[in-house]
This record gives C-alpha cells, sequence and structure tokens, in this order.
C-alpha cells in the first residue's frame, strides 16, 4: 500500500512539472539585427538604434574604422564618434567591442567610416 502511494506522489509531481514548463517564456526575444561594412563608409541604419557589438576584420595593413551616431555618411564627422578600432596587421581581427546587455544608444543613425576595413555591427 505504501509503495502504491509513493508511486502515485511521484506520478502526480512528474505531470506537474510537464505542465508548469510547457508554458511560453514571459520575457520576448527581439531579435538582433546585423549591418556590414565591407571596405567602404556605410549607413548601417539611418534612425536611431541601439548598438551591442563591433565586430572588425584588417583587409590591409594599418586598417581603422569608426563607428558615428550619424544618419548619413556627409554628417559623419569628430564631434559623434562613439566607437574607433584599428588593426597594424592585415588580415588580423580587431579586437571586439561588447557593450553588454543594455547597448550603446545611437539616437540619430548609425554609421561605419572605413577604407580597408570590413566592420560587422549587431545592434536592434
Amino acid at each position: 500500500m505504501r509503495k502504491i502511494f509513493i508511486l502515485a506522489l511521484m506520478v502526480l509531481v512528474g505531470i506537474g512539472l510537464c505542465f508548469s514548463n510547457s508554458r511560453a517564456d514571459e520575457a520576448r526575444t527581439i531579435p538582433m539585427k546585423s549591418g556590414t561594412a565591407l571596405s567602404a563608409s556605410t549607413v548601417i541604419s539611418a534612425h536611431g538604434a541601439t548598438v551591442y557589438q563591433v565586430i572588425g576584420y584588417a583587409a590591409s595593413a594599418n586598417a581603422v574604422y569608426s563607428v558615428h551616431n550619424a544618419a548619413t555618411v556627409l554628417t559623419a564627422g569628430n564631434s559623434n564618434v562613439m566607437a574607433e578600432g584599428g588593426e597594424a596587421s592585415q588580415y588580423d581581427s580587431f579586437p571586439t567591442i561588447n557593450f553588454g546587455t543594455d547597448g550603446l544608444n545611437f539616437d540619430t543613425g548609425v554609421t561605419v567610416i572605413t577604407t580597408t576595413a570590413s566592420v560587422n555591427v549587431l545592434y536592434r
């Protein structure tokens, strides 16, 4: 009798665990977007965005890039640089710039200025 009671209790606990994990997650997942500048200055987002990560690759020696809070390439200047990087060796990757889970807010737009680097920006 005691064994049947324990078995019935284990079955009820197992069923309860199955139904408690079957509900959808309360938090909504918003996918990241990715924009790439391939050895040319590029507008990644022409409106505000939050940047989470910048990854780069040097296409030639002494390659540099900068990420600006600007909606166009023409308005990107020294006053609105938000991140920059450079590499002395050809075919090396730049150190990844990670802005964490909160990201870095670009309220005007996201523009990458470069001539000899490939830069990937993860944003929302």
